[in-house]
């Protein structure tokens, strides 16, 4: 579902970002700062989702062993990272 409408606001009000895997890098996390840095965005709302089918690939190939093709192995890697850390 399009964000504008769970917050009930037009289109391009919003700066929406959708990572894949759900995962949170460097250049993510800067995007997302942008906003309160130089226009004094009041708000900033983090969604999620259930059954993500990025983060469900990634989990597979980090189970069996098989790396995923192409730049989707780079959210297997930002998961793995992360996992590494706990």
């Amino acid at each position: 579902m399009p964000p504008e409408l769970l917050i009930d606001t037009g289109l391009g009000d919003l700066h929406v970002m959708r990572p894949g895997g759900e995962a949170v890098g460097p250049v993510v996390a800067g995007s997302v700062e942008y906003g309160p840095m130089t226009s004094g965005t009041p708000l900033i709302a983090v969604l999620g989702h259930q059954r993500c089918g990025d983060a469900k690939a990634a989990y597979e190939s980090l189970r069996y062993g098989k790396p995923l093709p192409g730049n989707l192995q780079s959210i297997v890697k930002a998961l793995q990272s992360h996992t590494s850390r706990q």
